[in-house]
């Protein structure tokens, strides 16, 4: 496993549903476009396709919606399938998605994970995405490493979060990132008092 993997995830909640979404981010998510979608969808534009199998027959149709990175959530290249909501449409087209090599099955929040690290999510925002992370998985995941602070200002307070004393990141890499984006973020007046 590598963070430089393409991951995908299912985004909407597991069960039946009238709409099941599929999330997938990462350099191959090009690849899983032409492959399963047979075109790339035009960008940021709702496209009404059929999902094919390996050998062409149809899985599902439903809408492709395509984010080239940088401009994505994750910062990366983002595509969206949305399809019927049955699980087991949903655990076919994942299982088809999975084929493709260099893909794998994202951990929880590694979505939000890779969008603060590619500078397109800020903690303080964040927050939410966290504190509900954290009661649906515990304290495990890409959040495990952060404690809720509270800074005082001439406006008011913030909520921030900072690098807990028991740091237990998943690679050097997010250390110094985050490190860096804490240093150089508009919070930065806010580090000396947050890092007491």
């Amino acid at each position: 496993m590598s963070d430089n993997d393409t991951i995908v995830a299912q985004a909407t909640p597991p069960g039946r549903g009238g709409v099941g979404i599929l999330r997938i981010s990462g350099f191959k998510a090009r690849e899983v476009a032409e492959t399963v979608l047979g075109k790339l969808p035009k960008p940021r534009y709702a496209d009404y396709l059929p999902f094919k199998d390996a050998d062409g027959s149809v899985l599902d149709q439903g809408i492709a919606l395509w984010f080239p990175g940088p401009n994505s959530f994750t910062g990366e290249d983002v595509l969206e399938l949305q399809g019927h909501g049955g699980p087991v449409i949903l655990d076919l087209l994942l299982k088809r998605i999975l084929t493709i090599p260099g893909l794998r099955i994202a951990r929880p929040g590694e979505f939000s994970e890779r969008a603060f690290l590619n500078d397109k999510l800020d903690l303080a925002p964040g927050r939410g995405d966290c504190r509900s992370y954290r009661r649906q998985f515990g304290t495990g995941g890409p959040f495990r490493h952060l404690t809720r602070c509270k800074a005082h200002s001439p406006h008011g307070s913030t909520i921030w979060w900072k690098p807990s004393p028991t740091c237990a990141f998943t690679s050097k890499r997010q250390l110094i990132s985050l490190m860096k984006r804490s240093i150089s973020s508009p919070t930065a007046k806010l580090k000396p008092s947050l890092m007491t």
